[in-house]
Protein backbone atom coordinates (compact mmCIF):
# COMPACT_ATOMS: atom_id res chain seq x y z
CA UNK A 1 0.00 0.00 0.00
CA UNK A 2 3.10 3.05 1.10
CA UNK A 3 4.52 1.84 -2.26
CA UNK A 4 1.69 2.52 -4.45
CA UNK A 5 -0.01 5.23 -2.28
CA UNK A 6 2.53 6.80 -0.10
CA UNK A 7 0.23 9.41 1.43
CA UNK A 8 -1.81 6.64 3.28
CA UNK A 9 1.59 6.83 5.99
CA UNK A 10 -0.16 9.46 8.05
CA UNK A 11 -2.98 6.88 8.47
CA UNK A 12 -0.93 4.61 9.96
CA UNK A 13 1.01 6.95 12.27
CA UNK A 14 0.99 6.92 16.20
CA UNK A 15 -1.03 9.53 17.50
CA UNK A 16 -2.90 9.79 21.16
CA UNK A 17 -4.76 12.65 19.74
CA UNK A 18 -6.20 10.93 16.69
CA UNK A 19 -6.76 7.69 19.19
CA UNK A 20 -8.71 8.95 21.66
CA UNK A 21 -10.90 11.07 18.69
CA UNK A 22 -11.46 7.61 17.86
CA UNK A 23 -9.26 5.85 15.56
CA UNK A 24 -8.45 3.27 17.33
CA UNK A 25 -6.17 1.27 15.05
CA UNK A 26 -3.47 3.52 15.32
CA UNK A 27 -2.91 1.78 18.52
CA UNK A 28 -1.22 -0.97 16.49
CA UNK A 29 -0.98 -0.15 12.87
CA UNK A 30 2.18 1.76 13.77
CA UNK A 31 3.24 -1.84 14.16
CA UNK A 32 2.80 -2.92 11.00
CA UNK A 33 4.97 -0.25 8.67
CA UNK A 34 8.00 -1.50 7.60
CA UNK A 35 11.34 -0.73 8.67
CA UNK A 36 12.77 -0.24 5.33
CA UNK A 37 10.21 2.78 3.66
CA UNK A 38 9.54 2.49 -0.26
CA UNK A 39 11.47 5.81 -1.83
CA UNK A 40 9.44 5.72 -4.54
CA UNK A 41 11.11 2.33 -6.54
CA UNK A 42 8.77 -0.03 -6.69
CA UNK A 43 11.85 -2.88 -7.92
CA UNK A 44 14.21 -2.02 -5.06
CA UNK A 45 11.51 -1.84 -3.05
CA UNK A 46 10.08 -5.16 -3.60
CA UNK A 47 13.96 -6.51 -3.44
CA UNK A 48 14.35 -5.00 0.32
CA UNK A 49 11.11 -6.10 1.40
CA UNK A 50 11.82 -9.89 0.02
CA UNK A 51 14.91 -9.93 2.28
CA UNK A 52 13.26 -8.37 5.16
CA UNK A 53 10.79 -11.63 5.03
CA UNK A 54 13.36 -13.69 4.24
CA UNK A 55 15.23 -12.76 7.65
CA UNK A 56 12.13 -12.45 9.00
CA UNK A 57 11.09 -15.96 8.13
CA UNK A 58 14.60 -17.59 9.85
CA UNK A 59 14.34 -15.68 12.79
CA UNK A 60 10.68 -17.10 13.33
CA UNK A 61 11.31 -20.58 12.51
CA UNK A 62 14.83 -20.54 14.57
CA UNK A 63 12.89 -19.05 17.52
CA UNK A 64 10.70 -21.44 17.57
CA UNK A 65 12.89 -24.26 17.05
CA UNK A 66 14.89 -23.25 20.27
CA UNK A 67 11.97 -22.12 22.25
CA UNK A 68 9.47 -24.56 21.41
CA UNK A 69 5.71 -22.92 20.18
CA UNK A 70 4.24 -20.66 23.00
CA UNK A 71 7.19 -18.94 24.23
CA UNK A 72 8.21 -16.99 20.78
CA UNK A 73 4.42 -15.82 21.10
CA UNK A 74 4.41 -14.56 24.26
CA UNK A 75 7.99 -13.12 23.57
CA UNK A 76 6.48 -11.52 20.47
CA UNK A 77 3.62 -9.99 22.53
CA UNK A 78 5.70 -9.08 25.11
CA UNK A 79 7.52 -6.95 22.82
CA UNK A 80 4.19 -5.38 20.97
CA UNK A 81 3.06 -4.22 24.35
CA UNK A 82 5.55 -2.64 25.22
CA UNK A 83 6.09 -0.77 22.21
CA UNK A 84 2.39 0.68 22.93
CA UNK A 85 3.02 1.03 26.21
CA UNK A 86 6.36 2.95 25.29
CA UNK A 87 4.41 5.29 22.64
CA UNK A 88 1.26 5.90 25.17
CA UNK A 89 4.11 7.12 27.62
CA UNK A 90 6.80 8.87 25.89
CA UNK A 91 5.19 9.06 22.41
CA UNK A 92 6.73 7.77 19.08
CA UNK A 93 10.29 8.47 18.09
CA UNK A 94 9.84 8.56 14.40
CA UNK A 95 7.76 7.33 11.72
CA UNK A 96 8.53 3.65 10.99
CA UNK A 97 9.87 2.89 14.34
CA UNK A 98 7.59 0.11 15.54
CA UNK A 99 8.65 -1.87 12.61
CA UNK A 100 12.29 -1.18 12.84
CA UNK A 101 12.22 -1.77 16.68
CA UNK A 102 10.00 -4.78 16.33
CA UNK A 103 12.48 -6.30 13.84
CA UNK A 104 15.70 -4.93 16.10
CA UNK A 105 14.40 -6.98 19.30
CA UNK A 106 13.67 -10.34 17.32
CA UNK A 107 17.02 -10.23 15.47
CA UNK A 108 18.97 -9.82 18.79
CA UNK A 109 17.05 -12.66 20.52
CA UNK A 110 18.23 -14.57 17.55
CA UNK A 111 21.18 -13.53 17.76
CA UNK A 112 21.91 -14.28 21.14
CA UNK A 113 20.53 -17.73 20.32
CA UNK A 114 22.39 -18.47 17.56
CA UNK A 115 25.39 -15.91 16.82
CA UNK A 116 27.53 -18.22 14.23
CA UNK A 117 24.67 -17.73 11.65
CA UNK A 118 26.16 -16.06 8.90
CA UNK A 119 24.92 -13.68 6.84
CA UNK A 120 26.13 -12.26 2.94
CA UNK A 121 26.13 -8.83 3.05
CA UNK A 122 25.66 -7.36 -0.65
CA UNK A 123 25.29 -10.92 -1.62
CA UNK A 124 29.01 -11.42 -0.83
CA UNK A 125 30.70 -10.38 2.40
CA UNK A 126 30.15 -13.21 5.25
CA UNK A 127 29.60 -11.66 8.46
CA UNK A 128 28.16 -13.21 11.70
CA UNK A 129 25.05 -12.61 12.84
CA UNK A 130 26.37 -12.07 16.53
CA UNK A 131 28.39 -9.38 15.05
CA UNK A 132 26.06 -7.64 13.61
CA UNK A 133 24.06 -7.96 16.85
CA UNK A 134 26.71 -6.16 18.47
CA UNK A 135 27.12 -3.15 15.99
CA UNK A 136 23.31 -3.09 16.25
CA UNK A 137 23.19 -3.03 19.74
CA UNK A 138 26.27 -0.39 20.02
CA UNK A 139 24.17 1.90 17.78
CA UNK A 140 21.36 1.41 20.11
CA UNK A 141 22.91 2.39 23.24
CA UNK A 142 24.90 5.44 21.45
CA UNK A 143 21.59 6.50 20.25
CA UNK A 144 20.09 6.61 23.80
CA UNK A 145 23.26 8.29 25.07
CA UNK A 146 23.19 10.72 22.75
CA UNK A 147 19.93 11.98 23.08
CA UNK A 148 19.44 15.18 24.60
CA UNK A 149 16.29 13.84 26.51
CA UNK A 150 15.90 10.91 28.78
CA UNK A 151 12.33 10.47 26.48
CA UNK A 152 14.73 8.66 23.84
CA UNK A 153 16.12 6.04 26.45
CA UNK A 154 13.02 5.74 28.14
CA UNK A 155 11.41 4.60 25.24
CA UNK A 156 14.44 2.54 24.37
CA UNK A 157 14.41 0.77 27.48
CA UNK A 158 10.97 0.04 27.25
CA UNK A 159 10.90 -1.70 23.80
CA UNK A 160 13.72 -3.35 25.11
CA UNK A 161 12.38 -4.61 28.01
CA UNK A 162 11.49 -8.20 26.64
CA UNK A 163 15.10 -8.78 25.49
CA UNK A 164 16.37 -7.50 28.49
CA UNK A 165 14.15 -9.55 30.64
CA UNK A 166 15.68 -12.80 28.78
CA UNK A 167 19.06 -11.93 28.04
CA UNK A 168 20.24 -10.68 31.35
CA UNK A 169 19.75 -13.83 33.34
CA UNK A 170 20.90 -16.18 30.32
CA UNK A 171 24.28 -13.92 30.09
CA UNK A 172 24.91 -14.46 33.81
CA UNK A 173 24.38 -18.08 33.93
CA UNK A 174 26.57 -18.28 30.71
CA UNK A 175 29.51 -16.16 32.92
CA UNK A 176 29.11 -18.69 35.48
CA UNK A 177 29.29 -21.85 33.72
CA UNK A 178 32.09 -20.64 31.87
CA UNK A 179 33.90 -19.70 35.15
CA UNK A 180 33.19 -23.39 36.36
CA UNK A 181 33.83 -25.51 33.50
CA UNK A 182 37.95 -23.12 33.10
CA UNK A 183 37.79 -24.48 36.70
CA UNK A 184 36.71 -27.81 36.09
CA UNK A 185 39.56 -28.02 33.03
CA UNK A 186 42.61 -26.44 35.15
CA UNK A 187 41.68 -29.03 37.95
CA UNK A 188 41.87 -31.61 35.29
CA UNK A 189 44.76 -30.43 33.81
CA UNK A 190 46.69 -30.41 36.97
Amino acid sequence: LLVFSPDTLPSFLFDKGLITKGEPWRVVSFIALPPILPAGSFLLSTILMYFVLRITFLISDALEEAWGAFRPSLYVYAILGCMIMANFWVGPLFPGQGGLFLYEVLFLAFATLFPRIEFRLFLILPVRVGTLALLLGGITLISCFQSKSTLVATHILLTFAPYLFWAVPCFFRWYITRGRTAARRKSFQQ
